[in-house]
């Protein structure tokens, strides 16, 4: 499990002063909480000196959103938010829930997907991470959300035609066979969460992150001025409206080699 997996790093760690961690497992079925609870028993009650795992019930897409401290008696910190949140499939199920469009939401946005992530904003400290486990290479939900000021993909494993794998976080479970992806987000704490679809992505409409002229590419340096300069984005011209810029901007901070 990622817990014990955690507690090995841990040890293997030099460091004198090693840092506690505490990790809450959630999901929305009780069911599913009870047969994990009663598994990991016997992890639970030894000591861990000073780690710990808990389980919860828990609705991600509550409205208004839930917090962890709402739902855990136990909770370590007063505020219930959290420096690191990690998803293994419950992005992917609402993806796949609203795949499919409607008259009256002909969006390319999912209010479905919208919830989900102004729960994870709620829940995450200032500067949090939010990393999402998935087959999936683009997702332009978590590209473009107005509550997250950074955004990358790293591929972290492929499975040749010779079928050799390599699995050491459990990704491939279930016979699954391909690339796997981390999606990693960085909460922006000044963003106000909203359930306005047009006004909580860059591309629905005016972004609630407006993109500094003097923000630089961690990779090539390059500003956000200079880099509109460079495409002929640049203030005063009428190619491309100013969300259409924000995305490219966006999508260069993601793809830039350096």
């Amino acid at each position: 499990s990622l817990f014990l997996h955690l507690l090995e790093l841990q040890q293997r760690s030099n460091s004198d002063d090693r840092q506690r961690f505490h990790v809450l497992a959630t999901d929305v079925s009780g069911i599913c909480i009870e047969s994990n609870t009663l598994r990991d028993a016997g992890i639970r009650m030894d000591n861990h000196e000073g780690n710990s795992l808990t389980y919860r019930v828990f609705d991600a897409l509550s409205d208004p959103p839930l917090t962890f401290a709402s739902c855990d008696d136990n909770t370590h910190q007063s505020s219930g938010h959290v420096a690191l949140m990690l998803d293994k499939g419950c992005l992917d199920t609402f993806l796949h829930r609203s795949s499919t469009r409607t008259k009256s939401n002909p969006s390319v946005y999912s209010p479905l997907l919208l919830q989900l992530l102004n729960t994870v904003h709620a829940n995450l400290d200032d500067n949090g991470t939010y990393v999402v486990l998935t087959p999936r290479k683009r997702i332009r939900e978590l590209r473009d959300y107005g509550g997250f000021r950074k955004y990358s993909v790293t591929r972290l494993l492929s499975v040749g035609s010779d079928g050799e794998k390599s699995d050491e976080l459990g990704l491939l479970e279930g016979g699954r066979t391909g690339d796997v992806y981390l999606h990693r987000c960085t909460k922006d704490g000044s963003y106000a969460a909203t359930d306005n679809i047009q006004n909580s992505f860059t591309t629905a409409g005016e972004s609630n992150t407006a993109a500094g002229d003097l923000q630089a590419c961690d990779k090539c340096r390059t500003t956000f001025e200079e880099y509109m300069k460079v495409t002929g984005g640049g203030k005063g011209q009428s190619s491309g409206t100013d969300s259409y810029w924000k995305r490219r901007w966006k999508g260069h901070l993601v793809h830039c080699k350096g």
